[in-house]
């Protein structure tokens, strides 16, 4: 008889190392932007932020998805590898034709001409990147987590080297570009030096693999578009400088959302590939991932948003201030898309792309104009309520859309979905009220808030779990995990004295 615990422990240890390894890149990630943000202006940001939702939307374009069609099939031949690699170069050879080709366009939209250069060297990097090593997906398939954490961390962290020492000599946003053309050749010498395969051209499986790209590929174009219509329509209507602001606070608000659910996503996708045959461990598994991703993404995204002021003023910096509105909105918009997303990929794992792609849509429908209409306003503040209430919305979708397509109960998703939200809200108030009334709290002060903050929200959200009487989840997951940790405590020898 199977091990019904064995799917939620692979689970749990897959998203462990995700998470180590995505906090240590974003962590490092995060020590960049500080940095970058001393020594170049919001215009600089604002000159890649056009850069990168131009690259990233016809990036999501020309995307294929041949990672996760390799994951979802575990009988995978060297004739699906080897295809999935031709695919992904020619990949990555369009997108450089299409980046070159948008270029000049790209500065009419946004009425700022340094933006086409930078496009244009950003197709160099598609077409380093379509050749990396097809063999790495080896990595996330087999569940081998600990090799995928040193293959982002050593990518991620030679970077930094090359970011900081480049943004000093060269003083503007070229710094970023050249650092980004390094970070794409260092990931494809990494690529074929950390996995022995080495792929051929074939198209011997073009129709298995692309017969599950299509949908997923309109789906990502529609999560995309969710996410950076509003840049995209700021650089617009207000300007390079507006959209640099409304960048990094982006970054900033969605950061510690972000960093927990998508080493989740990425942990989950190859375990439910397994788990689709045995109902009860699935069902299990989806339980204890909705909860543990709201839990997660609910208590940093309103922690943030407490503290928008005195965490800009002293990570970003005086010139930055104008940006704290902005995060405090932001933060608690990336808590909420943070949540839906880890609905997303349940959709994903369970073959139904299609209901991902028109939840995606539709929420594009609805957000365009609302953007436009904020924006139109000239209120970045604006425009980040108008994220943040459409995503509320479309959680209560997404939560309705997984629980009728996959047969989960609609109750237990919508309360594991809901059950963190009066801790957050708590723990905001309070830390809030802990902030001065005048000026910007100390860092002394903004530790103390944390700490409180953590306390408030882990003791609510015990209290809230036990008098709805004790659901699977994150909270059940937790406490039993501390008590194993007690009972192996006390079963330990004591180690003789010298």
């Amino acid at each position: 008889m199977p091990d019904s615990d064995a799917p939620v422990t692979k689970f749990l240890s897959g998203s462990a190392w995700m998470l180590g390894m995505r906090w240590s890149m974003r962590l490092i990630g995060l020590a960049t932007t500080v940095i970058l943000a001393r020594l170049l202006d919001p215009f600089d940001f604002g000159i890649i932020a056009m850069a990168m939702i131009i690259t990233g939307l016809l990036q999501i374009v020309t995307w294929t998805g041949v990672d996760l069609a390799l994951i979802k099939d575990q009988k995978s031949s060297d004739d699906h590898y080897n295809t999935a690699w031709t695919i992904q170069i020619i990949q990555g050879m369009l997108l450089a034709a299409l980046l070159l080709f948008a270029a000049p366009f790209s500065e009419q939209y946004f009425s700022e001409p340094k933006v086409v250069a930078v496009i244009q060297a950003l197709a160099l990097n598609a077409v380093i990147q379509g050749f990396a090593n097809i063999g790495t997906v080896e990595f996330r398939k087999r569940l081998d987590f600990a090799t995928e954490f040193r293959f982002g961390f050593y990518k991620k962290f030679a970077t930094f080297l090359v970011t900081i020492p480049a943004a000093l000599i060269i003083g503007n946003y070229w710094a970023i570009v050249v650092s980004m053309i390094f970070s794409a050749l260092l990931g494809l010498g990494l690529s074929y030096t950390m996995h022995p395969y080495r792929p051929r051209f074939s198209v011997a499986k073009w129709h298995e693999i692309w017969s599950f790209s299509q949908w997923l590929l309109v789906s990502r174009l529609g999560i995309f578009l969710n996410r950076k219509l509003d840049a995209l329509i700021i650089g617009n209507v207000m300007g390079t400088q507006s959209i640099g602001l409304y960048h990094v606070a982006h970054e900033i608000g969605t950061l510690f959302s972000d960093e927990f659910v998508m080493p989740i996503r990425r942990a989950l996708f190859p375990n439910m590939a397994l788990l689709r045959e045995d109902r009860q461990a699935l069902e299990n598994t989806v339980y204890i991932l909705v909860s543990s991703v709201a839990v997660l993404c609910m208590s940093a995204g309103f922690g943030i948003s407490a503290i928008a002021d005195s965490f800009t003023y002293i990570v970003l910096g005086e010139k930055w201030m104008a940006a704290a509105d902005l995060i405090q909105w932001l933060a608690i918009f990336g808590a909420i898309a943070g949540t839906s997303l880890g609905l997303e990929v349940i959709l994903l794992a369970t073959d139904r792309p299609r209901l991902s792609a028109l939840e995606a849509w539709s929420q594009v429908a609805v957000v365009v104009p609302l953007i436009y209409w904020a924006a139109s306003s000239g209120n970045l503040v604006d425009v980040a309520e108008v994220r943040a209430g459409v995503a509320a919305l479309f959680l209560v979708v997404m939560s309705i859309l997984v629980s009728r397509a996959c047969g989960f109960s609609l109750r237990r998703i919508l309360g594991a979905v809901s059950r963190p939200l009066l801790p957050a809200g708590l723990m905001w108030w309070v830390v809030d009220g802990l902030q001065p009334t005048t000026g910007i709290a100390g860092i002394p002060t903004l530790f103390v808030s944390i700490a409180v903050g953590a306390v408030v929200f882990a003791v609510t959200l015990l209290g809230v779990w036990w008098l709805v009487g004790r659901p699977t989840g994150a909270e059940q997951m937790a406490l039993d995990r501390l008590r194993s940790m007690l009972r192996q405590r006390r079963a330990a020898p004591d180690t003789p004295a010298d």
